[in-house]
């Protein structure tokens, strides 16, 4: 009798299974004629892809898509195309005086991770692509190339280790102006509104 059961209770549960798959479709492949094919098994919304070009902004492009992706799930719309640059512009500052707080011991990179998107979303709040690019010309394509150690000449010259706490003013503003060259302008921001319910700043 428990035999029975248990039998009954795996038919019904192959059943239901059968019934949550994707239908089914002829598979897929990345090119004509390719020898690899695919199966759409589940099929998330997402965000278009973004093109990074010269810089090291991946950290950036992965964790906004991903936020996208949520308000996407969870239903606030898909629209949502929120500015990587701007996270790197307002992330690289807070980069350097950190590194010189703790005397040139802490990574001043191009290099950053999910950590430093959630803080600037909770200190500066987020932009729309279409309100900051990250670029003076917006037709350009991104090019970092110089970024990183340009950003190091300077900030290494006004810190050593036993000196020096905080970014001189005069740093500050040659830190800023490198990376209004390097096409990061300084973002002046204003409040946003609302926008299918998700709260930000936008550039002014």
């Amino acid at each position: 009798m428990k035999l029975l059961i248990s039998s009954i209770a795996i038919c019904f549960l192959t059943i239901s299974q059968a019934q949550t798959q994707a239908p089914y479709q002829e598979p897929l492949t990345n090119t004509k004629g390719s020898e690899y094919k695919f199966t759409v098994v589940k099929s998330l919304d997402a965000t278009a892809v973004q093109n990074q070009n010269q810089t090291s902004t991946c950290w950036s492009f992965s964790s906004l898509s991903f936020f996208e992706s949520e308000l996407i799930r969870m239903g606030k719309g898909k629209e949502f195309n929120f500015a990587e640059m701007y996270v790197a512009r307002r992330t690289y500052p807070m980069k350097a005086d950190n590194f010189v707080r703790m005397h040139g011991r802490t990574s001043l990179s191009e290099g950053g991770g999910f950590p430093d998107v959630v803080n600037v979303i909770r200190k500066y709040g987020m932009v729309p692509e279409e309100v900051y690019t990250g670029k003076k010309n917006p037709k350009d394509p991104h090019n970092h190339s110089v970024l990183e150690a340009t950003i190091k000449g300077i900030v290494k010259r006004f810190c050593t280790k036993k000196l020096c706490f905080t970014l001189p003013p005069n740093c500050s503003n040659v830190f800023s102006m490198t990376l209004f060259e390097v096409d990061l302008p300084v973002p002046r921001v204003r409040t946003w509104g609302k926008a299918s319910s998700c709260s930000a700043l936008i550039v002014s």
